[in-house]
């Protein structure tokens, strides 16, 4: 016996504004100029990250699993290695979290960053990305992330963790953004 699906509106919302801001790439230029200090930052930390002991234990341990290799065509950041789009993602994201230094936004408390720029790289890299739609995908990413951990900011509160709540749709968006997905896609 099949259920009918409730209808979504704050997801449609969410893709609706998501694919309309991309197309237009109306940023405020105080916006634009935070996003490339915010990138510029999280790059840092990624290839800082890189030196780490535990970075390098997280590198082998793929490789021993056959998951990062030659095949492979999407970069680690800080290492000569490859790995397929989603591993690469992760690694990256943990890689910028080694420090601990990644920024933290106040409204939502969530540091989003990590996830978003590693996925838009990621994604970026595999669909050929331009850089101007990489740097929108990544905008409209944290934007997403932030205003829907401020919705739950206080989940924590009730034993959920914000980015692990909200960084897994604002990282899809993102991804879907940079794959060319229209509305029904998403």
């Amino acid at each position: 016996m099949s259920q009918d699906v409730p209808d979504c509106q704050i997801s449609k919302r969410l893709v609706d504004f998501s694919i309309k801001k991309f197309a237009s790439r109306d940023f405020p230029c105080d916006v634009e100029s935070h996003a490339l200090k915010l990138i510029l930052n999280s790059l840092g930390l990624m290839l800082a990250g890189s030196t780490f002991d535990i970075s390098k234990d997280v590198i082998s341990l793929y490789e021993e699993k056959k998951l990062i290799n030659d095949s492979n065509n999407i970069s680690i950041i800080g290492f000569s290695k490859k790995a397929s789009t989603i591993i690469s993602a992760k690694i990256n994201s943990i890689l910028a979290n080694q420090t601990e230094f990644d920024e933290t936004s106040m409204t939502a408390l969530v540091h989003p960053s990590s996830i978003i720029l590693s996925t838009a790289l990621a994604l970026g890299e595999e669909y050929n990305a331009s850089g101007a739609d990489v740097f929108y995908s990544y905008c409209i990413g944290i934007e997403i992330f932030v205003r829907l951990g401020a919705a739950f900011r206080d989940d924590h509160l009730y034993g959920f963790y914000n980015p692990t709540v909200v960084g897994p749709l604002a990282s899809s968006i993102t991804a879907g953004l940079l794959m060319g997905l229209d509305k029904k896609s998403f």
